[in-house]
């Protein structure tokens, strides 16, 4: 499960990211904290893990950038995920020099959102399933781009976030892969995985072929098509 916190002082602005943000993880288990008080959300990350944030730099009190420099003090390692109307080089400059994930220049689409939010649960797939990492798994997570599945309508009871985990997987996984092999990197379930890996096929983003053994039922294996 991930911990979520929107720090944002505009209660629309706020209600939209809340919305984009549930619309992104769909069923997929995570808790959301929203708010609009610099000091209250620092309270928040120093009390709990929080995993992701999605930070305003224009609030009162304290800016987004003085919140950066406040968790950079306590040594708290949330990932960030910038999304204002500041664009001057200044403080995109500072925000870069903190670290963040990825910057919105508001006023931004679902679409860019959605590529930024596809950046964060890429990164934290490859870091909690693995040790080492290979140059080509290092420019997926610094280059990312959502190259096949963005412009894609999903079909009912698919979710972005389980589809990224599942294109993660994928660019993990050896040239040709079973379902067992995706349920291993993903760790959800069997049925999922099949449903997911049907969708691309059907997107011809993948190919699958049965493949007969010398002992026991047939598999399907996929590839990624070239």
């Amino acid at each position: 499960m991930y911990n979520i916190l929107i720090l944002e002082d505009d209660p629309m602005v706020r209600s939209i990211n809340e919305k984009y943000v549930a619309h992104f993880m769909g069923l997929q288990e995570h808790r959301l904290i929203a708010t609009g008080d610099s000091q209250e959300a620092l309270g928040v990350v120093n009390k709990q893990k929080i995993d992701l944030i999605l930070l305003d730099i224009y609030m009162p009190y304290m800016s987004g950038l003085e919140f950066l420099q406040k968790m950079a003090e306590e040594n708290i390692n949330s990932q960030i995920i910038m999304m204002t109307a500041a664009s001057d080089s200044e403080k995109i400059k500072d925000a870069i020099d903190y670290g963040v994930l990825d910057y919105l220049i508001k006023p931004f689409s679902y679409k860019r959102f959605e590529i930024a939010m596809n950046r964060f649960i890429n990164y934290k797939t490859m870091v909690n399933s693995q040790k080492d990492f290979s140059q080509q798994q290092l420019d997926r997570l610094f280059y990312f781009e959502d190259k096949h599945t963005s412009d894609l309508e999903l079909p009912k009871g698919l979710s972005r976030y389980s589809l990224s985990k599942i294109e993660t997987a994928i660019s993990d996984a050896k040239e040709n892969f079973s379902i067992q092999d995706i349920v291993h990197l993903t760790k959800l379930s069997r049925i999922s995985v099949k449903k997911y890996l049907d969708y691309l096929v059907k997107e011809s983003i993948l190919t699958v072929e049965m493949k007969y053994l010398k002992i026991g039922r047939p598999i399907y294996v996929y590839r990624k098509k070239s």
